[in-house]
């Protein structure tokens, strides 16, 4: 049997383990004891590494919805941008961005409507369509802020 001897951080010495002497029943007994920890340890970084990959999955996933998203958002401040610039020039526009077209000349009428979103629709030309009547995920929607159009007027809270 081999001795050897540790230095310890403080300065001492300790005696490591003495490992018994091959081809003894100890020393198979050790082994098999040794072998089953490691099949334990390979087991569980496999494991680790499974759930990382889905968890990455999984982002990767939420970061595309997350980019359709913003791609959405986008697109909304886009038509907004360009309903205020037409609004500020005093002159009925249509406004385009992609797939989704708005036609403003409606805002020629004395009522109040609320904007909430605004979109034609390949049957009407002049379609509002308003968030409390449509599924929250079917438009999309800025929090707390509407736009009234009333007797030539914009008003904007808290945009």
């Amino acid at each position: 049997m081999s001795s050897r001897v540790t230095q310890m951080p403080n300065g001492k010495e300790k005696p490591r383990r003495k490992w018994p002497e091959k081809n003894t029943e100890e020393y198979s007994e050790k082994r098999s004891q040794n072998n089953v920890a490691v099949k334990k340890s390979r087991e569980k970084a496999r494991l680790k590494q499974q759930e990382s990959k889905s968890k990455v999955e999984g982002l990767k996933k939420e970061n595309s919805e997350l980019e359709v998203k913003v791609e959405t958002l986008q697109k909304e401040l886009t038509i907004l941008k360009d309903l205020f610039t037409a609004h500020a020039n005093g002159t009925a526009a249509t406004v385009s961005s992609n797939n989704m077209n708005t036609d403003l000349s409606f805002h020629q009428s004395e009522d109040p409507v609320s904007l909430d979103h605004v979109y034609s629709s390949p049957s009407s030309k002049k379609t509002v369509v308003s968030k409390a009547n449509m599924p929250a995920d079917s438009l999309p929607s800025i929090s707390n802020s509407t736009v009234t159009y009333s007797l030539g007027n914009w008003t904007t809270p808290n945009l």
